[in-house]
């Protein structure tokens, strides 16, 4: 197994995309995808990969509805259908998006423009228990109404709600055990997610959030954790007011899970490579970088490459942080 990472700015800069997560099991699914999520699949696999690569998408799940998390999934729908189509497959099957409910409204609207070929299921149905027990219980409850099942279900074409046979077909592919989505500190309707494989592993992603009890909980023993990380450790009262992680915190985060590595992301803007904070707390922590890909078998190595890589691009920080602020001083 492996994992694509973009560390994952709000807005795209030189030195680092919106944020989207790539888990390649095999069997391949996106955490998130952010504005330019098929490009970047272009620059990391080239143009025969990618095709596959879409025509192997099992799910996708996304964290919250601020656009740097979803932007580049109608992109990503419409090149799967596509390269579905171009393999001889006039008619492709919808592909299943776990997400907020609020996202189901968005592509629905993009729906009537261009063809998505997907299916919906809201992310609060897999907050309890995860959706091997909650399987049959998708987007439609009480809450939004008894016409709502439908249509938050529907594969946008017309069709019967498949979305049970969906998610067991894409778990039978990817090989999971467990997939659960926990309900985090940012937004209305933000989430974490944790994916435990047959083979032993465990990876959660933390979406936007402030630190959290219930993910530190869900994460315990993790193996993985990929963790935002946008605000240096003196920035407590931006962290707070915006709903964010200090690096610090995404640290002990990791630490009190006793997860095996954790991965920072989403780094603000001010850091435009390698985001600042304390060496002496990094011995199971490294960073994400644009296009990075982590093997499971090298998670041992990782915290030993962050000095290299703070090394690598420290001429360039240096030339960004430059532009950056000539940029914000005109504006």
């Amino acid at each position: 197994m492996e994992g694509g990472k973009l560390s994952g700015h709000a807005i795209s800069d030189l030195g680092r995309n919106a944020r989207a997560v790539f888990l390649n099991n095999p069997g391949r699914h996106p955490l998130d995808s952010g504005g330019g999520s098929v490009a970047g699949r272009h620059r990391r696999y080239g143009e025969e990969e990618t095709e596959a690569v879409l025509r192997d998408l099992q799910l996708v799940w996304i964290s919250h509805i601020h656009a740097d998390h979803h932007a580049g999934l109608p992109s990503v729908l419409v090149a799967r259908r596509k390269a579905l189509q171009a393999a001889g497959n006039p008619s492709p099957p919808p592909l299943l998006v776990i997400g907020p409910w609020p996202l189901h409204g968005y592509l629905k609207a993009w729906n009537e423009i261009e063809d998505l070929c997907f299916m919906f299921a809201d992310c609060r149905e897999s907050a309890v228990g995860g959706m091997e027990a909650r399987a049959g219980r998708f987007a439609g409850n009480a809450v939004h109404g008894s016409g709502a099942v439908a249509m938050a279900l529907s594969s946008m074409q017309g069709g019967d709600p498949q979305a049970k046979v969906a998610l067991e077909q894409a778990q039978q592919a990817l090989g999971l055990t467990r997939l659960t989505s926990v309900d985090v500190i940012h937004c209305a309707q933000s989430f974490a997610l944790v994916l435990e494989h047959e083979t032993g592993w465990k990876i959660v992603y933390s979406g936007d959030t402030r630190p959290c009890p219930k993910l530190a909980k869900a994460a315990k023993g993790a193996t993985v954790l990929v963790h935002e990380a946008t605000f240096d450790d003196d920035m407590l009262e931006e962290a707070e007011a915006k709903k964010h992680s200090m690096t610090r915190e995404a640290i002990e985060i990791g630490v009190e899970a006793d997860v095996f590595r954790t991965i920072l992301t989403h780094f603000s803007q001010r850091y435009p490579k390698i985001p600042v904070f304390n060496e002496s707390y990094t011995d199971r922590t490294c960073i994400a970088f644009d296009l990075m890909t982590v093997n499971l078998a090298d998670l041992e190595m990782l915290p030993s490459l962050l000095p290299a890589m703070k090394l690598l691009f420290k001429e360039e920080n240096k030339e960004e942080k430059g532009v950056f602020e000539e940029e914000a001083e005109e504006n």
